[in-house]
């Protein structure tokens, strides 16, 4: 429990704070207009005429002056991971104010910057969240009738400036825009939109409640044309008690941002003012693709712009990822790799994950958009059958997919993004501005566009010349910026690329042709079979595939964004093959050849006695059993790494059951590998070979015949 010393002890620490119930972690009124640091208010919210003091929890309203990143341990043994490691691969740090929840947790406060705010997030990476604007935490001095433990100080210390890898991935507030009718909050709209709470069915688990709670929240915002706030706060206190179970607030606040955000229809269609002005909202059209007015040098097309100033420090926006850290709304993502490899296998798996907001591997889909997947090589059936065992394989609700994601095959009509007439008057054809425009105005949630691949929607255009695709990206630049859409497209690289030497496949220019075309896009991705390191490292595996951030405007990129991903065959529901990507441990793969490798060289060893041998005969013993590598030089290497140059040995157990340590020795100039028995064990000398005395004459056990001369005595 938490008295009113707990209560203003906290609040002299800046942390506006409100009341909780006695040992629950749930408000049961609208806090954030509750939430205070002013001690008289506090004083009389946790004052007892009889006692003195009130036995209450202790909530902390976030989002003001700082955020809290809360880091849930509870399930680390259930599903085998570390919330702490995950934190601190975030960025995040111990420097800082941190209290200890009553299950284990912990939670890291943070300094917002002056004038901006982010909103509440969700498994921003496993087990971490972020409490944000109109987010909260709890106290210490409090505790949990549930677990019954109790909320802690942990670290006394000044709150931190949040650090750089977390504010990457934390999403500003936006601010909601002009309402079209002229105001917002009606004072007469308000009391309808709490009738209509009190009558609407709860929100039920298992039955479509987080659904069912969206589309409340939708009904809010728009029909009734309030603000976020105050839908927020309405649905706390009159629609959240009576959902089975009731909705965490950051949860139910996440919904309400969705439906701010997304919501469509006409705005405040059912708020009377409205209504009786007899007020007419038409969505605005998004801007023609069409580029007027425009200059035209040495035949080619360029657009008229005017300079802009800076924008003020304080409301530069941040990064509002389409998906972390490969694709940002109104830019282009190049995703560049072999044909073959799997691109349009990890795009339909990708599209998937997107429209149901769930993440894919490394990649962070903060919320559920619609896509829309442009592939002219493939049928619809054989997408949709990708799609179907994505599904099945990634846990994915097919019917959620099949209502977001949308597609266009080789059968659709054929769409150029770009035409030129030899490389002159370029421009976007009218037919294709006209489609794209009317279909994202009929479907405004599209946040997504994927092209899969470059060279179907460019005519007339030489992808070898720079100036010719430095102008048709600048187009295409265009479509997602006056779309508003992120876009991912995909390019194929130079032919045997995977045979050069010194091929470095973190490089952003593995394309084909002109360079101006990943240079022209803010974010590179590269997908890559496996290099001749990688099959000597883990084995040749046709089906295996890694994707990596090359090049970012935005956000990281390099070795840090590397993922190894394994095409897989499945069979659908209907009996066809389609493949998948699944994310592949690359770590257990590495572990699992060196255990090959070790036991190849350690049973050869104890064959023939040997306590030790130099790193060339280790692998030509690798050459004659294993097929990792081409030559006997690289296996020498593969040997070097697996000992880590002599920093690491590994324990190997010969086919009697002996325990053996195996290590390098790296001291002197010869390099040998050697077996140290554990145990007192040594490796025994080989065995004296007795060959069988030889008859000389029949044998009578096995001969009934007639006598014969002697066998003569063989030298």
């Amino acid at each position: 429990m938490a008295l009113l010393w707990e209560a203003l002890a906290w609040a002299r620490r800046a942390c506006p704070i409100f009341p909780l119930p006695n040992g629950e972690k749930k408000p049961t009124v609208s806090f954030p207009e509750l939430a205070t640091t002013d001690e008289s208010k506090i004083i009389q919210m946790w004052r007892d005429p009889i006692t003195g003091s009130k036995d209450l929890n202790i909530g902390v309203l976030c989002g003001v002056t700082f955020i809290i990143v809360d880091i849930d341990t509870k399930n680390d043994k259930k599903y085998n991971r570390s919330a702490i490691a995950n934190y601190e691969a975030l960025g995040g740090h111990w420097d800082t104010l941190v209290v200890k929840t009553a299950s284990g947790g912990l939670q890291a406060y943070f300094k917002l910057p002056p004038g901006v705010t982010f909103r509440n997030m969700q498994d921003v990476v496993p087990a971490i969240d972020i409490r944000g604007f109109n987010g909260y935490g709890i106290a210490p001095g409090s505790f949990s009738l549930e677990s019954g433990g109790a909320y802690e100080l942990y670290i006394d210390k000044p709150m931190a400036e949040i650090p750089p890898g977390i504010l990457a991935v934390l999403k500003p507030v936006k601010t909601r825009k002009e309402r079209f009718n002229g105001h917002a909050d009606a004072e007469k709209a308000i009391p309808l939109y709490v009738d209509y709470l009190q009558r609407v069915a709860p929100a039920i688990e298992g039955q479509a409640g987080d659904a069912h709670t969206y589309n409340v929240a939708c009904m809010g915002v728009r029909d009734y044309g309030l603000t976020a706030v105050t839908v927020f706060n309405l649905l706390m206190e009159h629609f959240n008690p009576r959902c089975e179970p009731p909705w965490e607030a950051d949860e139910l606040q996440h919904k309400v941002e969705n439906a701010d955000d997304y919501a469509i229809g006409e705005v405040g269609s059912k708020d009377p003012e409205n209504t009786l002005a007899a007020l007419v909202y038409k969505p605005p059209l998004i801007k023609a693709l069409g580029p007027p007015p425009l200059l035209v040098a040495n035949g080619y097309e360029f657009q008229a712009h005017q300079p802009k100033q800076l924008t003020e420090e304080q409301f530069i926006p941040l990064v509002d990822w389409v998906i972390y850290p490969l694709c940002v709304p109104r830019t282009v993502t190049m995703a560049v790799g072999p044909g073959g490899v799997g691109k349009s296998t990890f795009f339909v798996a990708l599209a998937c994950h997107a429209a149901v907001g769930k993440d894919f591997g490394p990649y962070k889909i903060p919320r559920p958009i619609d896509v829309l997947l442009y592939n002219p090589e493939d049928s619809a059936s054989e997408i949709s059958g990708r799609a179907a065992v994505t599904c099945t394989q990634h846990g994915l609700n097919w019917d959620e997919v099949r209502q977001h994601l949308f597609i266009m095959d080789h059968e659709s009509e054929m769409l150029t993004m770009v035409e030129a007439d030899n490389g002159r008057n370029m421009k976007v054809p009218p037919t294709t501005e006209k489609y794209f425009t009317d279909y994202i105005n009929a479907k405004p949630t599209i946040k997504l566009v994927i092209v899969d691949p470059l060279r179907k929607v460019l005519v007339g255009v030489n992808e070898n010349d720079n100036a010719q695709m430095s102008l048709a990206m600048r187009f295409i630049n265009k479509f997602a910026q006056r779309l508003d859409v992120g876009m991912i497209i995909s390019h194929h690289t130079v032919k045997h690329l995977m045979l050069l030497k010194n091929l470095d496949p973190d490089s952003p220019d593995l394309s084909v042709g002109a360079g101006s075309v990943v240079s022209s896009a803010r974010i590179v991705m590269n997908i890559l079979p496996q290099t001749m390191e990688d099959i000597d490292r883990y084995g040749k595996h046709v089906t295996f595939f890694s994707t990596r951030v090359s090049k970012s405007n935005h956000g990281p990129s390099g070795p840090s964004t590397l993922q190894w991903w394994e095409r897989r065959v499945m069979r659908a529901s209907n009996n066809g093959l389609y493949t998948t990507p699944i994310k592949l441990d690359i770590t257990s793969i590495q572990q699992r050849v060196n255990n090959e490798h070790i036991s190849a060289i350690g049973d050869d060893m104890v064959e023939r006695s040997k306590n030790a041998i130099s790193v060339a005969e280790a692998a030509a013993i690798l050459g004659k059993t294993a097929e990792f590598a081409q030559s006997t030089k690289s296996l020498a290497e593969a040997v070097r790494r697996i000992f880590n140059r002599g920093s690491t040995s590994h324990p190997y157990t010969d086919i009697f059951g002996n325990v053996f340590m195996m290590m390098l020795e790296t001291e002197g100039k010869r390099h040998e590998v050697v077996l140290v028995p554990q145990s007192g064990y040594k490796i025994p000398p080989p065995a004296t070979m007795v060959l069988p005395t030889r008859t000389l004459g029949p044998d009578p056990d096995e001969y009934d015949g007639p006598d014969e001369e002697p066998l003569p005595i063989l030298p």
